[in-house]
């Protein structure tokens, strides 16, 4: 056998039912419009199991908060309210819902009795 080259030829390329004209180029810029919006929406959150691995890798982390825990609990606040979700979001710089996973995960593992 020998070793020519085999090609395709280039109509075999496109996406289907687009044409090499302006309506393929569409194609391409809805495309990559769509997975540009599905990559900014994970760009803002944590990942959840590496952000439950920094706490478990960070013993000071999960006993701060479970002290600020306590300390909102004594003042009649739950831990788990939105202030201190935002608050936790804030000192941490992630999203709310971030937040609320690592007070439930801290406080689940760490400090059981805080509210």
């Amino acid at each position: 056998m020998d070793n020519k080259k085999m090609t395709m030829p280039v109509h075999l390329w496109r996406w289907p039912g687009s044409s090499p004209g302006p309506a393929g180029v569409a194609s391409l810029v809805a495309l990559a419009t769509v997975a540009g919006l599905l990559a900014a929406q994970t760009i803002g959150r944590a990942n959840p199991s590496a952000l439950l691995e920094a706490v478990d890798n960070n013993p000071g982390m999960a006993e701060s908060l479970c002290s600020r825990f306590v300390a909102q609990n004594q003042q009649g606040t739950s831990a788990y309210s939105g202030q201190s979700i935002n608050a936790v979001a804030a000192a941490q710089g992630i999203s709310a819902e971030d937040a609320e996973i690592l007070i439930t995960y801290v406080a689940g593992l760490n400090c059981p009795d805080v509210d």
